[in-house]
């Protein structure tokens, strides 16, 4: 009886063992990691080798299209480094045009996000191309091209006289002032007006007596955007030098710069652009025009004794980029 019960027990161990055996070799046989290599190697129809993306150290290649749906937020991660050999669309819904697009998208979502956390979402303009100058030595208009990206513009005021000299010297005549703006041209108008500021007069000199103050240059402006003010007029020399007048105030501009002031008894203040006599030429082609402002006269004797000297015409410059 107890010999019948050990071979059953024996029979019953043997019958498991063989079931699963035989289970873990269809298991088996059902799927396997790919052949190393990739297709052509590894054979359509091989378990393993018709899944997509497969889990595992072995690099596959994939000839088709590959599709991923159903996705939850952040579900799809790329580690290591990228090369894409096409053309790349981010939220495209066709085939890109270029070699990378970006399209689709509306608020925060829109545009491309860099390391600083700044966001752009247009292309930048301007293209550091080289500007145009526009040089303007007397009154115009300007009107604004087709094409610009924005306008650089600079006014300078006109220069004051420079004191007529008498006993002593005159003083020197006060330069322009310069006010420069940087506009892009979605904010500017179609057209503007420019006024150029003249030189103010050299006052007479007057023998043995005070010589006459120089008059105030003329103010500048384009449009009503920015305003380069003229300078004053140099004192006359009398019993002492001529004070030097006072530089023309600028405003309106990202940079207002004041002009120089005149010397006393002698030059007059340089403006933003140089030296006390013009530095552009006029109409005429001749350098009076820049907002330095006069030289004061000569003072003294009835041989020696001079007028004050004019200012120089005030300009206005429009730097056009593309």
């Amino acid at each position: 009886m107890h010999t019948t019960r050990t071979y059953l027990a024996q029979f019953l161990v043997l019958s498991v063992a063989l079931t699963l055996a035989l289970g873990a070799n269809y298991l088996y046989a059902a799927w396997s990691g790919p052949p190393s290599g990739t297709p052509p190697t590894c054979p359509a129809g091989y378990a393993g080798c018709d899944a997509p993306i497969n889990v595992g150290a072995t690099t596959q290649t994939k000839t088709g299209d590959l599709t991923v749906s159903g996705l939850s937020t952040n579900a799809l991660s790329v580690f290591g480094n990228q090369v894409v050999t096409g053309k790349l669309g981010v939220g495209a819904t066709s085939v890109p045009l270029n070699q990378i697009d970006l399209t689709g998208g509306s608020g925060s979502s829109e545009g491309i996000r860099f390391a600083d956390n700044t966001v752009q979402k247009t292309a930048a303009t301007g293209g550091g191309g080289i500007p145009i100058f526009r040089q303007y030595t007397a009154n115009a208009t300007w009107t604004k091209p087709a094409g610009l990206a924005y306008a650089e513009v600079y006014t300078t005021g006109g220069g004051g006289g420079g004191g007529g000299g008498g006993t002593s010297s005159g003083g020197g005549g006060g330069a322009g002032g310069t006010s420069i703006g940087i506009f892009p041209a979605s904010s500017l108008s179609a057209s503007y007006s420019i006024v150029v500021g003249a030189g103010g007069t050299g006052g007479a000199h007057h023998l043995n007596g005070t010589g006459n103050t120089g008059s105030v240059g003329g103010n500048s402006r384009f449009g009503t955007l920015v305003y380069g003010n003229g300078g004053s007029g140099g004192v006359g020399g009398g019993n002492s030098l001529g004070t030097g007048g006072a530089g023309g105030t600028a405003s309106g501009g990202s940079l207002n710069i004041a002009g120089g002031k005149g010397v006393r008894g002698s030059a007059g203040g340089s403006s933003f652009w140089g030296g006390g006599h013009g530095v552009f030429t006029d109409a005429s082609g001749v350098y009076n025009a820049g907002g330095g402002g006069g030289d004061g006269g000569y003072g003294g004797n009835a041989a020696t004794i001079y007028g004050g000297t004019k200012g120089s015409s005030g300009v206005v410059v429009v730097k056009e980029y593309y």
